[in-house]
């Protein structure tokens, strides 16, 4: 598993340089403001997505260091910046309103959502005819649905890229460990939703270039990418037992039950207490502490500790050859004893469902807003819908004159802004979205307008493209709400319908 560190600079690694990218991007800034599992106008203490990928960054660290003391060979042993740089970026494509916000993003964009669609579309957009033109507008909507946020953070990534290199991603030459970065961030978390088709999220696969993908050495992607996906779980039951304890859904007594699990041997060994500090029990087995802060202190420590430990051993055993069941059974035993616990008392309880349902309705309702009404967006946002568009329209065209002028004016601009004055921007957006079916359809730029010959009235495809152009807009919506924090989607909210509502309270 040869982990190649090329230098840049004479102390700096490529590795390095992601990192901090990551850790200065906007898009990592926001993640303080986004919920982790209780949201984050509950408590001044609570985790956000911030805290949570620091955490998760701290966790794998200490993985990759455990696995590298016990490795005699520089050349197999990990990159930890590379590690804590994929730990650090594996949320940035996460929603507002944790898991709730990204399910409902889903919906919409599966066309689940029967307003969106009366709003977006014709109800004869949906008919399955054996029309060509409406065989091709199906593919189109096929080809664009779906929302999951380990893709998204793949998306944000490329982005990021984009912002330092103008290009894709960063070449090999300057980030050799890029593909396993970018394969670590989509495996730290499953790939399609339970009980869903891979269908459903037809827009990444369709949309995202496979060379991201391409690994030299898929053992050391599949290790990385399991250790990623396993510190994300660990310090997913670290914190979410320590807020439960703070927040009153655990009291010390539950929480040692849970930790523990003494009668049905499934939590913690009570021995291996003594190895990292001992917690007190009376003749009862309840906890015996003089505060909930040293309790937690402590109890936070030993489950950290306890789970690293085993999964290190674990993977240090894969990497020798050497399998040790039992390892194996404690470590999983322990980590599922804790997430069903943890879903039984915390992530099913009133609070938190209503914090749930709160996220989905603000989500939907800007949704709808800006569908209705797009224009109330930024330009930057309203430019984004145009860039869609023109790359959709490459894909979507046998037209190599029309491709090339495309693609032209978008490396011309190298994607930011498609107009120089915002004026423009807002006129050409209203004659796309606002159409009527007998004007032209503003396709190809040319002198900064989208402008296609008559001909394709003849051909029928112009209903067909003020669809294509409307799904690019749905795509962008999305977008463009992930990237929001809990409290910027709150006051938008606030100011689109002018009432400060009680679910936002």
């Amino acid at each position: 598993m040869r982990c190649l560190i090329v230098k840049d600079e004479e102390y700096r690694t490529p590795s390095m340089n992601m990192r901090d990218r990551v850790l200065y991007s906007r898009g990592f800034l926001r993640l303080a403001g986004k919920t982790q599992v209780y949201g984050t106008n509950f408590g001044d203490h609570t985790r956000n997505r911030m805290t949570h990928s620091l955490e998760v960054a701290q966790v794998a660290r200490t993985i990759a260091r455990g696995v590298n003391q016990s490795l005699e060979n520089d050349d197999d042993k990990i990159d930890e910046d590379l590690v804590e740089a994929i730990a650090l970026a594996h949320d940035l494509g996460h929603t507002p309103f944790g898991h709730a916000g990204e399910r409902q993003l889903h919906k919409i964009l599966n066309y689940s959502n029967k307003r969106v669609n009366d709003i977006l579309f014709d109800e004869k957009a949906f008919e399955s005819t054996e029309k060509e033109n409406d065989v091709q507008l199906r593919q189109y909507f096929a080809s664009n649905c779906g929302f999951k946020h380990n893709w998204q953070s793949v998306r944000m990534l490329k982005l990021l890229c984009n912002e330092y290199q103008g290009g894709d991603m960063l070449p090999a030459s300057k980030f050799p460990d890029s593909s396993y970065m970018v394969n670590a961030v989509l495996e730290h978390s499953s790939r399609s939703y339970k009980e869903e088709n891979q269908a459903n999220l037809n827009y990444y696969n369709n949309h995202l270039d496979k060379s991201y993908f391409s690994v030299k050495d898929v053992h050391k992607s599949d290790f990385i990418s399991n250790l990623i996906s396993n510190a994300d779980e660990i310090a997913q039951r670290h914190h979410d037992i320590e807020d439960a304890i703070a927040f009153r859904f655990f009291s010390l007594t539950k929480a040692t039950e849970v930790i523990f699990d003494v009668d049905n041997e499934k939590g913690l060994p009570l021995d291996f207490t003594s190895k990292r500090g001992s917690i007190q029990l009376d003749e009862q087995r309840k906890c015996v502490c003089d505060s909930d802060e040293f309790f937690m202190k402590k109890i936070s420590h030993i489950i950290v500790g306890y789970l690293v430990e085993k999964y290190t051993k674990i993977l240090v055993n894969n990497l020798q050859n050497c399998e040790d069941k039992k390892i194996e059974d404690d470590y999983y035993k322990v980590m599922e004893h804790l997430g069903s616990e943890i879903k039984k008392m915390v992530l099913t309880s009133q609070n938190v469902k209503r914090m749930d349902s709160r996220g989905e309705f603000i989500i939907r309702r800007l949704f709808e807003a800006y569908a209705m009404n797009p224009v109330q967006m930024p330009n930057s946002t309203l430019n984004a819908v145009f860039r869609e568009y023109m790359r959709q329209c490459i894909k979507s065209t046998d037209d190599n004159v029309l491709k090339g002028n495309i693609q032209k004016h978008l490396n011309k601009e190298n994607g930011v802004y498609l107009f120089e004055h915002a004026f423009e921007c807002r006129l050409a957006f209203a004659a796309c979205y606002e159409l009527p079916e007998k004007e032209k359809i503003y396709l190809s730029f040319s002198d900064n307008w989208m402008v296609m010959s008559e001909q394709v009235e003849a051909k029928g495809v112009l209903v067909i493209y003020k669809n294509l152009f409307r799904i690019c807009l749905m795509r962008v919506i999305a977008d463009y709400i992930a990237g929001m924090t809990d409290s910027y989607a709150e006051k938008e909210y606030q100011k689109l319908y002018g009432v400060v509502h009680e679910i936002v309270q």
